[in-house]
């Protein structure tokens, strides 16, 4: 009857739902059956119980953490990939319903693209950073550009941060990489491409080159110094 009432999630708060299950598969002869009512409750403790009882071996308390979107299973899930590509896809997801700052999330896109060791994983997290519009993923997407198998995926993925952020890009990388979109999609020939094409272009038409900052000759005189001028760190002093 306990077990039951487990799994069909009959406590109400999560921790309860993880004690109930975990004192079930305490007593249990085949614990790993409670694994999925553990991952349930998605708490701390639960990620912690099946993180120890998979790096004891247990395949199926791996199978448990990959279907939890507690951030606390990520760094497991990005070990597993490892030995299992396909828990890059289940890193992604959780990193995407947990982070909503797009510096961090780029930040953790990027090592599970670093990770991912064949095109279709590459192609889901490129497509993932197409949907965070900062710098740094915007560069990052630019790297496959000219790679035959995941060009088109990057192109999409290059002119989606740019319709998002192109103010915030850099002139220089954003036009180069912008103009190699447009090429990809020109090649791939289709009517939705012509479509991408025509926005890349208008887009390219809009961008106004960087302007580098400079003291005026007042500030000169009264002896300040550019600390940064939109180009060099050198001078600065503190978080770059």
């Amino acid at each position: 009857i306990e077990v039951q009432l487990i799994r069909h999630g009959k406590f109400k708060a999560a921790a309860e739902q993880f004690a109930n299950a975990k004192a079930a598969a305490d007593k249990a002869s085949n614990p790993d059956r409670l694994f999925g009512v553990i991952a349930k409750s998605n708490t701390d403790e639960a990620v912690a119980y099946l993180k120890e009882k998979y790096e004891a071996g247990s395949a199926n308390a791996l199978g448990a953490l990959a279907g939890m979107t507690n951030f606390k299973v990520a760094p497991v899930l990005l070990a597993a990939a490892d030995k299992d590509q396909n828990y890059i896809r289940n890193f992604v997801y959780v990193v995407e319903r947990n982070i909503t700052d797009n510096d961090r999330k780029c930040a953790e896109l990027v090592k599970a693209l670093e990770k991912a060791a064949d095109a279709k994983m590459k192609t889901v997290v490129i497509k993932a950073l197409g949907k965070v519009p900062t710098m740094n993923s915007f560069v990052n997407v630019g790297k496959y550009l000219d790679d035959k198998d995941l060009a088109y995926t990057a192109a999409v993925a290059t002119k989606g941060i740019a319709n998002a952020n192109s103010s915030e890009l850099d002139y220089f990388v954003l036009k180069e990489n912008l103009t190699k979109a447009a090429e990809i999609y020109k090649a791939a020939g289709g009517v939705d491409d012509g479509y991408a094409v025509d926005e890349i272009n208008h887009l390219l038409s809009t961008l106004v080159p960087f302007q580098k900052s400079e003291l005026t000759e007042e500030e000169k005189k009264l002896g300040y110094e550019m600390l940064f001028d939109g180009t060099d760190l050198s001078k600065w002093v503190g978080d770059k």
